[in-house]
């Protein structure tokens, strides 16, 4: 069976190799496809997928961007031929608390 899952991920900037600098943080969501047994496998290829999304780069300020798998949630079964990792909805927002006001999933499953 196929599932979709989402995905958040958050930005964290350093100004040097450990001090996290204190900016505006930075969130992705993300959506994916993943062909499963059922909702105990797809939270586990879904965290395998997560963790070999997460990033680390420097921007054009040599400054550290890394970004992290921070949730899960949202499986919801579909039944197409698709193919498995495939993104199909990328939002970026900057406040996490009112991403948690408006989707009622996001409190009541696992972190990534």
């Amino acid at each position: 069976m196929w599932y979709t899952v989402k995905i958040i991920y958050k930005s964290m900037h350093y100004k040097n190799k450990t001090t996290v600098k204190n900016i505006r943080t930075m969130y992705e969501e993300l959506i994916i496809l993943i062909r499963a047994s059922g909702e105990k496998d797809v939270i586990r290829k879904a965290r395998i997928i997560s963790r070999n999304n997460e990033a680390e780069y420097f921007n054009d300020k040599n400054e550290k961007i890394k970004w992290k798998a921070i949730k899960i949630f949202d499986v919801q079964e579909i039944g197409t031929k698709l193919t498995e990792g495939a993104e199909l909805s990328t939002r970026y927002f900057h406040n996490i608390s009112s991403y948690r006001k408006f989707d009622k999933f996001f409190a009541r499953e696992g972190d990534a």
